[in-house]
């Protein structure tokens, strides 16, 4: 998405020491349930990673390798900076994250006779720590430490997460194709 998660990522390296051997911006279909298609209407199309993107990403490991070896190791080269973008700075001091969380993507919600209590969205979904489960094994959120990645709505293998704006709409199965394969899972999942 248009932002500056790349400034906002660059200020957190700073101030830590950090330094930036570079970035990379790119665009791929919608992960967020709620700005998809109906389930009425047609499947949608180009989900996925083209091979274009593919080949950018190769590139941008290997120029990645490249900076670090000479801003790092041989000190020959500068780090690169991430200035804000004017727009999306003057954007965020109105709407804020928080706002923008609850009125776009809008509260997660579990539907309990879909949910089969396994936890994945705790335990290894979430990146936040934002989702803990209650005595009965249910996902209970805390929204103030969401951070919107939407994983526990596409990920959920029972789709039992979902906000009313991403009702009735086609799941993101990117994230489950690729991710949910590669988490270890129980068994009986």
């Amino acid at each position: 998405m248009p932002g500056n998660t790349l400034w906002n990522l660059y200020k957190l390296m700073y101030k830590r020491g950090g330094k930036c051997l570079g970035s990379l911006n790119t665009y791929s279909s919608n992960n967020l349930r709620s700005w998809r298609s109906k389930t009425s209407s047609s499947e949608p199309v180009g989900d996925g990673f083209g091979s274009h993107q593919i080949i950018r990403t190769r590139e941008f490991a290997h120029q990645i390798l490249e900076n670090y070896q000479k801003i790092i190791v041989e000190k020959t080269a500068k780090p690169k900076r991430i200035l804000p973008k004017p727009f999306w700075s003057f954007y965020s001091l109105f709407f804020t994250y928080n706002w923008q969380m609850r009125t776009i993507l809008g509260k997660k919600y579990v539907l309990e006779d879909k949910c089969i209590k396994c936890g994945l969205c705790s335990d290894k979904i979430c990146p936040s720590g934002c989702i803990s489960l209650n005595n009965e094994g249910v996902p209970v959120f805390n929204e103030s430490k969401c951070v919107g990645c939407q994983g526990c709505v596409s990920l959920c293998p029972e789709l039992a997460i979902e906000t009313k704006k991403c009702k009735n709409k086609y799941p993101y199965d990117i994230y489950r194709k690729y991710l949910l394969k590669s988490l270890p899972v129980e068994e009986e999942l």
